[in-house]
């Protein structure tokens, strides 16, 4: 075999009238090395055009490039790898992170009925817990701009178990997405405070919270999922409700750098709901300001600001 050429490079010999004795073509990833001078290919007459795999999955440039079937298998391989370290590098051979290891934000798109298209990212890689007990989910993916507006609910001071936004979200909403991406989707067990006790509520001093759990296939995020440092009297503590997702562990979001928390509707950044209520008040919720912080305070549950939910495969 001569050596191999490729992107309309000259292959083989040109003006000997020598006949074309054999010829072999490999498909590879965009900027990935050639064949190894030893590589021997297509030895029979049926045998079919290489596509560099890993894990039995092939290989591809990124999120946008992968099928929700593709998605589907690396998320099951990622969730029976036997620790966090061995999923990350699951997801380094199939390029859904960077060199680094890092998630970048990049993005894939999908068509939601009546409303047009979407972009979700993932969010982060055996985070959190199926409802059935069986393991973790092996991604967990969000909406990288707000889905439309709405509200938490016209009914003040439920928590996020009973809330309207819930319910719309896994009734009405998941219906919407293409049943090649809500037939995926595992449902997850999602913790919540509920209620908030104070041993001084002069300056909002906080006892004890109560957590409460649900089981969703959609669902907000929290503060805590957001933002991870948070401490004091109108944040919940770290912890409370789940883990900073790495999706912003990556960008270093802190309630001092959060730009990267920013979404946006069709036109411009907007504010966008957190599952998170407030703390201190019955019906007020947590929200996500323009700039990308988290605001604590109140911003009353019949608001409607931007909805941007997650979800599991």
């Amino acid at each position: 075999w001569m050596g191999w050429a490729k992107n309309g490079q000259s292959a083989g010999t040109a003006g000997y009238s020598y006949r074309l004795e054999a010829v072999q073509i490999v498909l590879k990833t965009k900027g990935s090395a050639a064949p190894p001078a030893t590589y021997r290919g297509a030895t029979r007459q049926t045998a079919s055009a290489y596509l560099e795999q890993a894990d039995g999955v092939p290989v591809r440039s990124g999120i946008a490039k992968y099928s929700w079937a593709e998605l589907k298998q690396l998320a099951n391989l990622i969730a029976a790898a036997g620790s966090d370290s061995a999923g990350l590098a699951i997801a380094k051979r199939h390029k859904i992170v960077n060199s680094s290891g890092k998630l970048t934000g990049a993005t894939k798109s999908m068509k939601v009925s009546g409303l047009g298209t979407a972009k979700v990212r993932i969010a982060g890689f055996r985070h959190d817990d199926k409802s059935d007990g069986s393991g973790k989910a092996g991604i967990t993916f969000e909406f990288a701009n707000v889905v439309g507006e709405g509200d938490i609910g016209r009914n003040r001071g439920i928590p996020w178990a009973d809330c309207d936004m819930r319910s719309w979200l896994n009734l009405t909403y998941l219906e919407k997405l293409p049943q090649q991406v809500r037939s995926r989707i595992e449902s997850v067990r999602k913790s919540t405070v509920v209620d908030t006790h104070f041993t001084d509520k002069r300056h909002w001093t906080v006892d004890y919270y109560v957590i409460g759990t649900t089981d969703d296939r959609l669902w907000l995020l929290s503060s805590n999922e957001v933002e991870n440092d948070q401490e004091g009297s109108s944040y919940f503590r770290k912890g409370t409700e789940g883990s900073q997702y790495k999706v912003y562990a990556d960008a270093k979001v802190t309630t001092s750098n959060y730009s990267f928390a920013i979404k946006k509707n069709a036109t411009q950044a907007t504010q966008w709901w957190l599952r998170s209520p407030a703390g201190f008040i019955g019906n007020a919720w947590k929200r996500v300001l323009e700039d990308g912080d988290i605001y604590p305070m109140v911003c009353d549950a019949g608001f409607e600001i931007g909805v941007s939910p997650g979800f599991c495969f």
